[in-house]
C-alpha cells in the first residue's frame, strides 16, 4: 500500500505519490480510492485530483482513475482530457475513462464516445467482465445520442454473443444495462438459474446500483 495518507498528508506529498508511488501507478482501482479520500479533504483536495486528471507528467492510468473518483462532477476541461484517455492507452485506462463519462454525462463528450464504440477489449481483471465498449454504450444511452451507424452495429455484435454460449453472459449484462428489452428479459432468465454475474447485475438494476461502474 501507499506509504502516503491522502487524509491527513500534505497535498503536495499526495500529488506526488499519484506522480511516482508504483503501488498507485500500476493499480488503477487503489488510485482511484486514494483519490476518493483526497476528495473529501474539501476544495485543496478536489485542486489536486484536478490537476492528475490535466496532468501529463502522470500515468494514464492514474489520470483515467482519477478522473473516474472525480465523476460525475468532470468539468469541460476535465471531460476533454478524459476523452483524450479513453482513445488511447491499455484496456483498463480506456475502461476507467469510459466509466467517468458514463457517469458524468456530457454531451461534449459524445464524438469520443462514438470513436470508441469499436472498442471490444475485455477488461477481465475484475468481477464484472466488460468490453470497454460496453460502457461507452451505455454512455451514450444515458446522454441520449443513439447515433447510427455506430450504436446500431454495437447492439448487432452483442445479439450476435447471444448465441455464444462463451459470451452470452457478458452480452445479456451488456444489453440490459442500455434497457434492451430483449437482454433485461434473458438476463432475469440467466438470474433465475444461479448465474452470479446475471444476480449481481439484475439487483444493481432493480436497485438503481452502479457497482458495475
Amino acid at each position: 500500500m501507499s506509504m502516503v495518507d491522502p487524509l491527513t498528508d500534505e497535498l503536495e506529498a499526495c500529488a506526488e505519490a499519484l506522480r511516482t508511488d508504483p503501488f498507485l501507478k500500476e493499480r488503477g482501482w487503489e488510485a482511484k480510492k486514494f483519490c476518493h479520500k483526497l476528495l473529501s479533504r474539501g476544495d485543496p483536495g478536489l485542486a489536486v485530483v484536478r490537476g492528475v486528471v490535466r496532468g501529463s507528467s502522470y500515468e494514464p492510468l492514474v489520470r483515467a482513475s482519477t478522473a473516474r473518483a472525480l465523476s460525475p462532477d468532470l468539468d469541460p476541461v476535465d471531460v476533454e482530457h478524459t476523452c483524450s484517455l479513453l482513445l488511447s492507452g491499455k484496456a483498463l485506462t480506456r475502461y476507467m475513462a469510459a466509466v467517468a463519462l458514463c457517469r458524468t454525462a456530457s454531451p461534449a463528450s459524445v464524438d469520443a464516445l462514438v470513436e470508441a464504440l469499436d472498442d471490444d477489449e475485455l477488461i477481465e481483471d475484475m468481477w464484472w467482465v466488460l468490453y470497454v465498449s460496453d460502457v461507452v454504450a451505455l454512455a451514450l444511452t444515458r446522454i441520449g445520442d443513439i447515433r447510427a451507424p455506430a450504436l446500431a452495429a454495437w447492439y448487432e455484435r452483442r445479439r450476435r454473443q447471444l448465441h455464444d454460449p462463451s459470451y452470452r453472459g457478458i452480452a445479456v449484462c451488456a444489453l440490459a444495462r442500455v434497457g434492451d428489452a430483449q437482454g433485461r428479459a434473458i438476463l432475469e432468465e440467466l438470474a433465475a438459474t444461479g448465474h452470479d454475474m446475471a444476480e449481481d447485475v439484475l439487483d444493481c438494476l432493480r436497485n438503481g446500483d452502479e457497482t458495475y461502474l
